[in-house]
C-alpha cells in the first residue's frame, strides 16, 4: 500500500518508531516533513528506505501540502503525525486516502471542553491567556481544531493504556481505533544487564516542579540509612529548571555517602550520554506527577497521555519504579513495581539493591514482555491485518 506520513511539528520519538516499525515492510512510504526533522533522522540506519519530501524554512505548511496535493492524494492511506496548529489549514484539505491521526493529548483533542484546568499562578495564568488571545480565537482554534479531528477515519495512540483508557471511559469508540503503534520499539536485542561495582538508580527527564515531584525520592533515601549491601549512584538524568531543581540537586547532595553517589547535571544532556548511562543503569525511578496541563486542558499521565518514562523502560529493557496513581492496563500491571510513600519506595529500593537475583529476575520478566509486546515485527502484523480489511 501507499503511505503518506506527515510531520511538520516536533513528535520526534514517533516518527522514530514508526519508521522502525515499517522498515521492513512492503509498503511504499513517503515522509513529509521540515528540514530540521530530516537532518535529525537522515543518518539513521532506516532513512534510505524511505522517500524524505522536504518543507522549506520558509515555505507555509499550506503551500506545502497544496505542492504536494496530487502525491499525497494518490496514497491509500494519510498518517498525520501530529497536528498541533495550522488547524484551519489541515481542516480545508481533503485526502482521498483514509486519514489517520496520532492523537498525543487524549482529552485536549478529543473531550477539550469537559477538561479544562488552569493552574491558578501568574505564569500558568498568562500563559492561558495568551493562548486564549492568539490561537483559540485569534486562529479560531476552537472551531477548526474539533473540525480536523471528527473527519480524521481513524485514531492512533501511542500506548496501549492510553487506548484501553479512552475506551473504557468512552472518549472515543472501538470503531475509530487504528492499532497502537507504540512511543519505543523494540527492534533488536537489550544490551547486556551487567552489575560491576554499583548498582545504577536514573531519574530521567528534565528537572522541573511541573513535571515530577522529587520529594518522596528524597525521603526514601533518607530511610535508607545504612540498609545498603550494595553501593549505588543515583542519576538524576536530566536539565535542571528553575530553582526547584535547584533545590532537588542540593538535597540529593546531601545524601552522598559511601555507599551512596549522586550525579547531576548543569544543562541539556546530550543524547550519547543519556544512552551511556541508561544502557548502563540497572533501575529507573519515575517521580512524574499524576497530570498535567497541555495549553489550558487537564492530561492525565497513562491515562490520557502517554509517560515518555514508558517508553524509556521499553528501549532499555530496565525495571521501573512509578508512584501508585500512574494507570496501566492488566498486562501491562504484571511489570510494574510501585510505591505511593517514601517508606514504599525505601523498601522497594532495598528490594531491588541488596538482592541481585531478585534484580536479574525481575529484569528478565520485563525484557520478555517488552519483546512479546512491542517487538516491531508484531506490531506490523497487527497493522497490516488491520488494513487489509479497510
Amino acid at each position: 500500500m501507499v503511505i503518506a506520513f506527515i510531520e511538520l511539528e516536533y513528535h520526534l520519538l514517533d516518527l522514530d518508531s514508526f519508521c522502525k516499525v515499517f522498515e521492513k515492510s512492503e509498503h511504499d512510504i513517503t515522509l513529509y516533513t521540515t528540514t530540521k526533522i530530516y537532518n535529525t533522522f537522515k543518518n539513521q540506519p532506516y532513512a534510505n528506505r524511505y522517500k524524505w519530501v522536504i518543507k522549506g524554512d520558509t515555505q507555509s505548511v499550506a503551500r506545502f501540502l497544496n505542492e504536494h496535493f496530487d502525491a499525497i492524494n494518490k496514497a491509500d492511506w494519510v498518517y498525520y503525525n501530529t497536528i498541533a496548529s495550522h488547524y484551519k489549514t489541515y481542516n480545508k484539505i481533503q485526502f482521498k486516502g483514509k486519514t489517520i491521526l496520532r492523537i498525543h493529548n487524549a482529552h485536549s483533542y478529543l473531550k477539550p471542553l469537559k477538561h479544562w484546568y488552569i493552574i491558578p499562578t501568574f505564569f500558568n495564568l498568562f500563559k492561558a491567556a495568551s493562548y486564549f488571545v492568539r490561537e483559540f480565537i485569534g486562529e479560531l482554534d476552537f472551531y477548526y481544531l474539533p473540525k480536523v479531528v471528527n473527519k480524521m477515519d481513524y485514531y492512533c495512540f501511542a500506548d496501549e493504556n492510553v487506548k484501553n483508557y479512552v475506551l473504557e471511559n468512552k472518549i472515543t469508540t472501538k470503531e475509530k481505533l487504528f492499532p497502537t503503534i507504540p512511543g519505543s520499539v523494540f527492534n533488536g536485542e537489550f544490551k547486556p544487564f551487567v552489575i560491576k561495582d554499583k548498582i545504577r538508580i536514573c531519574i530521567p527527564g528534565i528537572i522541573d516542579e511541573r513535571k515530577k515531584n522529587y520529594a518522596p525520592v528524597i525521603e526514601a533515601l533518607k530511610l535508607i540509612g545504612n540498609q545498603l549491601t550494595e553501593p549505588i549512584e543515583i542519576v538524576l538524568l536530566g536539565k535542571p529548571v528553575g530553582k526547584y531543581a535547584q533545590w532537588v540537586i542540593e538535597e540529593f547532595n546531601k545524601l552522598k555517602s559511601e555507599n551512596i553517589q549522586i550525579t547531576s547535571f548543569t544543562g541539556f544532556v546530550e543524547q550519547a550520554k543519556f544512552n551511556e548511562l541508561m544502557f548502563g543503569s540497572h533501575l529507573l525511578i519515575t517521580p512524574t506527577l499524576e497530570s498535567t496541563v497541555f495549553r489550558v486542558y487537564k492530561e492525565i499521565y497513562g491515562k490520557t497521555k502517554a509517560s515518555g518514562s514508558v517508553g524509556e523502560m521499553v528501549k532499555y529493557g530496565v525495571p521501573n519504579l512509578f508512584p501508585d496513581y500512574i494507570y496501566f492496563d492488566s498486562e501491562m500491571e504484571k511489570i510494574i513495581d510501585r510505591y505511593s510513600t517514601p517508606q514504599e519506595l525505601a523498601n522497594q529500593i532495598l528490594k531491588f539493591v541488596n538482592d541481585k537475583e531478585f534484580l536479574v529476575s525481575r529484569t528478565q520478566i520485563i525484557r520478555q514482555f517488552i519483546k512479546k509486546r512491542y517487538e516491531v515485527s508484531h506490531i506490523l502484523n497487527e497493522i497490516n491485518s488491520f488494513m487489509e480489511l479497510k
